[in-house]
């Protein structure tokens, strides 16, 4: 997200990847994960702060309960975009954006965004 620190780790032990992909969206909205499935990872190299991140990120195609989706997290701001309206949207990286709304994110397994490549 655009302006905010990197994300810190959550998982706790004894969390598999589906239990911490669905205790995620319970902990952070009102919603329930009905089933989901794993897109692809992204590596995202960007500054924040003067310091150089590298985070790994997962992406999941999820099917939730509700349509009406609130956050638990006064801190955190959601924005809920139709996939009709993802090419146009300010969603970075750039590249993430640009493969959801090709529709061609089946296609991809690892994607590289280096935000570094001026060094």
């Amino acid at each position: 997200a655009r302006g905010m620190p990197p994300p810190s780790p959550t998982s706790e032990t004894g969390d598999t990847f589906d239990s911490r992909v669905r205790a995620e969206f319970e902990e952070e909205t009102n919603a329930r994960v009905l089933e989901w499935h794993y897109l692809f990872v992204v590596e995202n190299l960007f500054r924040h702060g003067g310091s150089k991140i590298h985070a790994l990120e997962h992406y999941v195609e999820v099917t939730i309960d509700r349509t009406d989706v609130a956050s638990r997290e006064g801190h955190l701001v959601q924005e809920w975009l139709p996939m009709d309206a993802l090419a146009t949207a300010d969603l970075r990286p750039y590249a993430v954006r640009d493969l959801l709304a090709s529709g061609r994110q089946h296609e991809v397994r690892h994607l590289v965004v280096n935000g570094w490549s001026e060094d």
